[in-house]
């Protein structure tokens, strides 16, 4: 009997292990559309959440996504109080000094917005004088403050206040993500008003961006990495992006998925 209980314990000990589901916390900013998107009942949609579930069905783990303050993801993460941020990330020295980086989920480098014929390229001399609509924070904002010392800087909180303003004439021009601009002035019914410059190459800084895991778990990191290939490689990735985004967002997209 004292065998049989055992080996009948074994068994449940190895069913058991067969159906539990690794379960991950996941940090997300919940407010930079089309990326991250809060719904009115606190749910999050938008092309890294998506990704994100989508990652966690490869990953068979059972996952949960917390919207944040984009300041709280890193320091979250590196307490343990999530296991992976899953809100697109400039891979700065500092950051892979804090935290593993997965390789890169998107590209989105630097563009400029501007009223339809007001502008043909983008130059520190053309941005003498110009008023500029910035997000608070932008990664490329000591960029242009080094190149275009003579541009005024305008920071706002989000990408549409940034569009209100140029209707209204207060800012000559606005500067985001290409992606963001695409989604926020292009793909809107009033699109022909808008052009997108690409500036200067001083101007562009970095185009990758990437998710995050904890310091030391590289094991995570390489599911991570492996799921993400799979998931550009069978169209996946671009599935979900076509949802959001009407441009590709990784040249990982194959030609034949989009």
């Amino acid at each position: 009997m004292r065998k049989t209980g055992i080996i009948a314990a074994i068994a449940a000990l190895c069913w058991a292990g067969q159906v539990s589901a690794e379960t991950l916390i996941m940090g997300n900013e919940g407010d930079y559309p089309p990326f991250s998107i809060t719904n009115a009942d606190g749910s999050l949609t938008g092309l890294e959440p998506d990704l994100a579930r989508a990652l966690c069905e490869r990953l068979k783990a059972e996952c949960t996504i917390q919207a944040m303050d984009f300041k709280a993801l890193i320091p979250s993460l590196v307490t343990g109080k999530i296991n992976m941020i899953v809100s697109q990330l400039f891979p700065n020295e500092e950051r892979r000094a804090a935290v593993e980086m997965t390789n890169p989920v998107l590209e989105n480098p630097e563009t400029w917005i501007a009223p339809a014929g007001t502008a043909k390229e983008i130059t520190p001399d053309f941005l003498n004088g110009k008023s500029v609509g910035i997000i608070k924070g932008s990664w490329n904002l000591p960029l242009i403050e080094k190149y275009a010392p003579g541009a005024v800087l305008k920071q706002y909180d989000n990408l549409p206040a940034i569009k209100l303003d140029l209707e209204a004439g207060r800012v000559d021009l606005g500067t985001a993500g290409t992606l963001a601009a695409v989604r926020n002035f292009i793909d809107q019914p009033d699109g022909s008003k808008w052009e997108l410059i690409t500036p200067d190459k001083e101007l562009v800084g970095e185009a990758t961006f990437n998710w995050a895991v904890q310091k030391g778990n590289v094991e995570l990191r390489d599911r991570v990495n492996k799921a993400l290939k799979e998931m550009f490689a069978d169209c996946t990735y671009t599935k979900i992006r076509k949802k959001y985004i009407s441009v590709p967002s990784s040249s990982q997209e194959p030609a034949s998925c989009q």
